[in-house]
This record gives C-alpha cells, structure tokens and sequence, in this order.
C-alpha cells in the first residue's frame, strides 16, 4: 500500500511543478521574495564569526542563551536551502555540536537544525538530535517548559512561548527518527488543552490575556500532538470528529489577522516571532487564508517593505534573531504545493492528516519539500492554480451544483488535474463522482488505467494496485480516480 503513494507524484510529474504557497501571480512576484531571501541570506553570514558561530547572549539567569543565536541561524540557512555540507555551514554545525546547551528555546531550534543537516549528511548529528530531544524531554513538568533544560524537571517558571519551542525540538526528534513516548504527547496535550482562555486563545502564562504569538504556539502544537498520537481516530470515515479546540483557536487567528499584521496583539513577541508562527499553522493545516487574507503573500510583502538596505530586520531582540525568523518565514512559505485539497458541503476533511503524511513521504523520498493547501468554491479558480492537482475524496455522494461543476471543469481547462479517491471503498461516493464526471465531461469517457500506463511506472512499477481510472483528451490526463481507500494509508 506504501507504494500507492507514488501514483499521486506521477500525476504532479505530468501536470506540472505547482507554483510557489499562495502567491498571487498578478500582482505579487516571487522574484522579489526571492532577491529578499538571498539578500537576508547573505547578510547572515556576512556576520559569521571566525569560530564558525553567530555569537550569543551570555551572563546569568535567564537571559543567558550562549548557543542561541547560532541555533537560530543555522536553522534558516539550512531551511532556507543551504548546504549542510558547504565548509562554511559544517564550521557552524560544528561549533554547535561541540557548545552544549541547556536553554529550551535554543534546544528547540538546535533539534530541527540537526533533523534538517541529518538529510543531507547520511545522519551525521544523530547522535546529538537524540541526546537533546531526551534532554527537553526530561525538562517539562505536566507539559509545561521554562527558560533552563537541563534534564531535570523544570528549573524556572513556566511560559507558553519556552514551552512551544520544547515541544518543537521534540518533534523535530520524532521527525528525524527519535523514538517518543506517546505519553510525553497526551501530557503536552492536556497542558495546551486545559490551559486556555475562554476567548480560545493562550496567553503568555496562565493568568495572561490571549495573544497572537502564543495562541499560532497552542495551535503549532496541538498539530504535532495530532500527527503523534490521534491518526487513528479517523481510520473510518465520519468517526474522527474535528478538534473543537483547535478550530475556536484558528478562529481566533483569522478573527484578528489584520491587526497582528500591523503589530498589535502580539504580547511579548515581536512581528518577526509571530509570522514564524503563523507560517508554522498556515502549513501544518493547509489553511490558505486568515482574516480573507493570503497569509504568505500579505507577510511577505510587509516582511519586504520592513527589510533594511543591508538584508536584515531589526525587531525586538537582535537583528539576527528577527532576520532568522523573517527568512524561516519567506522560504518555507515559498515552498511549491502540489495539492489542492477540495472544502465542499460534505464529508471532505474525514482524513484531516491525509495530504500532510502524504507530502511528508514525497519530501523524504525525493529530498524536495512539498506542501498542500486547503481550497473552496468561494475563491476564484485562479487561487486553484497554486497547485497542479485539486484533490477530492469522501465516503458520501458530493452534491456539487452546476455552477460548482463548471468551475472544476475551468480548473482542468485551464491545466489542472482532478483526483478523486473514494474512502472506505464507497460506492456511494463512487457514483457520485462519477456523475459529476460524466457533467464536466461528456465527450470523453472514464477508462482503466493499464499496467503499462505511465501513471503505474514513473518511478515505481505498481502494478495492478491501486487500480485508477482516467479521464484523457487524448494528450494528458483530465482526471484520475481510485475506488480504493488510498487516504487512510497517507494519513
């Protein structure tokens, strides 16, 4: 079943690269994104010490981050695409690697740092992505981090901003190959779960009012517990049910997006802090727009129009700090999408996870990152066009109107390609869609896919399963389907 995967990254193969995470191509261009990138890029390591670090904070008590901004720098260069391998980039890791750490946040950034060089390098930091994930893993107390992790327990007073960034150098663990108990999870879970405003957001600590920075935290978070320890809740259509928590927080994003942007809302953290959050929701969850915004492309344009004549940003903290996660933001965000997955009235979301493991496969197989979004009827097709393939499934028959019908045939029309997948194996969904294909396409007929199709032999031979079905105009596939419940493996 694992090799079904590959069916979806033929299809991106024939219908194309998919264009940059919600850029809008008529009045927004990715070339100044990307000048904006390599200038913030070479700024960075125009301030790269002859030891190979960055520098950092030092003295007493909690202000004291000796490895920080190293950590947080090699982090953005490495997601922002350099070479781990480049002398410059191996000095630095290197100066990491031998400066131990016992602050959470730079913990947090060093795990995916090392996740993201073990790549590319055959897992040459294994050994240090190990020690530090069980490291801020025995620094938590019910879930909660403060600013020391040194391994035992929890040492200073808890915020939700430290306690984010251990969560997240955990994850990085888990991603790069760390076996976690699933207990540390459940734990994490109730702290972000129980601990929360009525508004539905997170405050700094307990008895703080809800601000944008923590609350993008409490959501980031609650992804990663998902993605570890609630899969299964969604093995049969319909038995998973959405997060109650999760969709009130995300509401309380998009409800204040507008005003975030412009620096309000944010508590202790900075513009720069908050757009990495919001960076890090906008691609867990698919979410394309907050406040009927596009996320990426109204970031990038305010991060541009703040960017100092030298390539960096200057925010609360040290400009190497707010330059880091200014670049985390406009390079992870620029990444290439190649699904669209379809919101409609119906059963759309029973595998909410589906496209993330599936994009995650692609990622690691290929070493190229590739994102999802979420899309709806009520943006216009040319948003559709972020990706090459919109992607349909349910367990139910979708009851699309003409109009909705006509607009799917404008996406293909215009280069796209649709694939559906029944879940569950539903009949019922089955002829459904087949209706609706038969609507968008009465000209040319739906038609087994043989195990000579180049569909079934790109980069794996797959045989007779999955079998797909193909709707062609004689000069490239219009649509493709599966009866078979390929999502539940994705997911």
């Amino acid at each position: 079943m694992r090799r079904t995967l590959l069916a979806i990254f033929i299809v991106i193969m024939v219908a194309g690269a998919g264009r940059a995470l919600a850029v809008d191509v008529d009045s927004f261009c990715s070339e100044d994104v990307q000048q904006s990138i390599e200038r913030a890029r070479e700024w960075l390591w125009s301030q790269q010490r002859e030891d190979g670090s960055w520098g950092g904070t030092r003295g007493g008590g909690r202000r004291s981050w000796p490895t920080g901004y190293t950590s947080i720098v090699v982090f953005a260069l490495l997601e922002a695409g350099e070479n781990p391998q480049h002398p410059r980039m191996e000095k630095a890791l290197e100066w990491l690697r031998e400066n131990h750490s016992e602050m959470t946040y730079s913990l947090g950034l060093r795990c995916n740092a090392w996740e993201l060089a073990n790549r590319l390098t055959g897992g040459r930091y294994m050994e240090r992505l190990r020690y530090e994930t069980l490291q801020l893993i025995d620094s938590h107390d019910e879930g909660r981090y403060g600013y020391g992790a040194s391994g035992k327990g929890l040492e200073m007073a808890f915020c939700n901003s430290n306690t984010q960034y251990g969560n997240y150098g955990v994850w990085a663990g888990v991603m790069g190959g760390v076996e976690v108990p699933a207990e540390y999870w459940r734990i994490v879970e109730r702290h972000w779960t129980q601990n929360r405003n009525s508004d539905g957001g997170w405050g700094y600590r307990f008895d703080r009012d809800s601000t944008a920075t923590m609350t993008a935290a409490g959501i980031a978070s609650l992804y990663v517990v998902m993605d570890n320890i609630h899969l299964e809740r969604f093995v049969r259509p319909g038995s998973g049910g959405r997060s109650r928590v999760l969709d009130e927080a995300i509401e309380w994003i998009d409800e204040r997006f507008a005003e975030t942007l412009r620096g309000r809302r944010l508590g202790s953290g900075d513009l720069y802090y908050h757009l990495f959050g919001i960076e890090r929701i906008g691609l867990a969850s698919g979410i394309k727009h907050f406040g009927g915004v596009d996320w990426y492309k109204a970031g990038a344009l305010r991060l541009m129009d703040n960017q100092r004549d030298d390539g960096s940003w200057s925010g609360r903290w040290n400009p190497l700090v707010s330059t880091s996660y200014a670049l985390l933001f406009l390079s992870r965000g620029q990444r290439p999408v190649l699904f669209n997955k379809l919101q409609f009235d119906g059963d759309w979301d029973n595998r909410p996870r589906d496209l993330a493991g599936l994009c995650e496969w692609i990622t690691r197989t290929f070493e190229t990152d590739v994102y999802w979004q979420i899309v709806n009827f009520d943006m216009p097709v040319s948003e559709w066009h972020d990706a090459p393939i919109l992607y349909i499934s349910g367990a139910r028959p979708p009851q699309f109107t003409d109009e909705q019908i006509a607009r799917l045939r404008e996406y293909v029309n215009q280069g796209g390609v649709i694939f559906s997948v029944a879940e569950g194996g539903s009949g019922q969904f089955v002829d459904g869609i087949r209706r609706v294909y038969r609507h968008m396409f009465p000209e040319y007929r739906m038609k087994v896919a043989r195990p000579n199709h180049e569909l079934a032999n790109a980069h794996f031979r797959l045989g007779s399963q999955p079998r797909l079905h193909v709707i062609s105009n004689g000069v490239r596939p219009l649509v493709i389907h599966a009866d078979e419940d390929m999502p539940l493996a994705w997911h």
